[in-house]
């Protein structure tokens, strides 16, 4: 958050529903836009989000958040 890493730990379900994304945890929902879905060069999974408002309201380099998984060795 504010280009520091951090960390959630939390269970639930991800719910695929037109363009986006919702993430329903036990202590946490949250609502996105989904942007893309991408592999780093070190094979990491990155995928980037926007908030879920009306897009004439976001800014890509203000708004967009990024959640990684590491790559499988």
């Amino acid at each position: 958050m504010n280009n520091h890493p951090t960390n959630d730990d939390d269970s639930g379900v991800v719910e695929l529903e037109g363009e986006f994304v919702t993430f329903k945890g036990h202590r946490h929902v949250r609502r996105y836009r989904f942007v893309s879905l991408r592999e780093a060069l070190d094979g990491s999974t990155v995928l980037a989000l926007w908030p879920a408002v009306d897009l004439s309201q976001i800014d890509p380099n203000r708004d967009t958040e990024y959640l990684t998984r590491a790559g499988k060795k």
